[in-house]
């Protein structure tokens, strides 16, 4: 492409090292001041003037058709995010193509040309500005000064005053290549493989996981996701006490094993003592128990428990493993091992 010193969002520069960020804010403010072309189109940049409205319009519509469908905003996302990211991929296949491929393949003319500077454009970060060589070069008895228009920090970029060979389009001189490795051509294609495989899981989210359509969508839960169901309510005495019986001790302190050994009675207490968030009661000395204690941790003790002192009854429960118990000021047994 043709190039002109004056062109708009760049700047010239003719010399190689390394730009400070106080000598870019300078060259900003003073061509800010002076006026401004406007860099004429290539051919790629008028086929993206054409592709990305269609692009834009698509994906609006596929926004909208989702939302009126679903009625689901998390929906319409997901389904816009995959397009988006399909979009882009497809966007990044056409620039490969078309700057890697079918440029390399319109330029078939080797020429000596020198690299008479560098135009500078935004981006980077600040310290790395992007740059794109330009070459002065003679092809078929006119001299022409252009540039390929790809700003980037290229490691192969060459410096103000050197020589390289580059190739240019016989039927338009100043449409070049200078960089003819494939390693630019390589990253865009990853990144179109990157984006397009993004989208791809956007679309199995979105139309092939139905627990994700069903919880989004319609507001259902699966099996996996739905909160267990409640606790069946505990039945209570006529003066307020939680009713327990030889099932119900089975199922909470015997992890189900109705073949476990037990017993159960009723116990005073001696004495209560508190240690390092524990809990201990000692009951009177009886002979039908192996224990005549119990530790519980204090967190998660109804307050009757807390508070617990001598004289107090507990429904002692004593296992192979061990014992725990039970006021008998918040629980009533009704079982049939009372004592036994």
């Amino acid at each position: 492409m043709r190039y002109d010193p004056n062109y708009k969002d760049q700047i010239f520069r003719e010399e190689n090292g390394r730009i400070g960020l106080g000598e870019i804010i300078g060259m900003v403010k003073s061509e800010m001041n002076a006026p401004k072309t406007k860099m004429p189109p290539t051919r790629l940049s008028g086929l993206m003037k054409k592709v990305l409205p269609v692009m834009g319009v698509m994906l609006a519509l596929v926004a909208l058709i989702t939302f009126v469908l679903t009625k689901s905003p998390v929906y319409t996302i997901v389904i816009t995010m995959c397009w988006l990211f399909i979009f882009f991929g497809i966007v990044l296949l056409i620039i490969a193509l078309y700057s890697f491929v079918c440029v390399p393949k319109q330029c078939t003319d080797v020429v000596e040309a020198m690299c008479i500077g560098h135009s500078i454009s935004g981006g980077g970060n600040g310290a790395r500005p992007l740059h794109s060589p330009v070459f002065q070069y003679e092809y078929r008895g006119r001299t022409y000064v252009a540039f390929d228009g790809l700003y980037e920090n290229n490691p192969k970029m060459p410096p103000v005053g050197f020589s390289v060979n580059i190739r240019v389009n016989p039927m338009d001189p100043e449409e070049l290549i200078w960089d003819f490795s494939r390693q630019r051509l390589i990253w865009f294609l990853l990144g179109t493989v990157i984006a397009l495989t993004v989208g791809v899981m956007f679309f199995y989210v979105a139309l092939v996981d139905e627990d994700f359509r069903s919880q989004v969508i319609y507001g259902e839960k699966t099996e996996e996701s739905a909160a267990p169901e409640a606790a069946p309510v505990q039945k209570q005495s006529e003066d307020g006490r939680s009713l327990i019986d030889d099932d119900w001790i089975t199922e909470h302190y015997l992890k189900g094993d109705a073949g476990a050994q037990w017993k159960i009675g009723i116990r005073k207490v001696e004495e209560v003592t508190k240690e390092e968030g524990k809990l201990g009661l000692v009951f009177e000395a009886d002979e039908k128990y192996s224990y005549d204690g119990v530790w519980m941790k204090e967190e998660g003790l109804s307050g009757t428990v807390r508070n617990a002192a001598a004289g107090d009854e507990f429904y002692y429960i004593e296992t192979e493993d061990g014992g725990t118990a039970l006021s008998t000021k918040e629980y009533l047994y009704e079982g049939s091992r009372l004592n036994k």
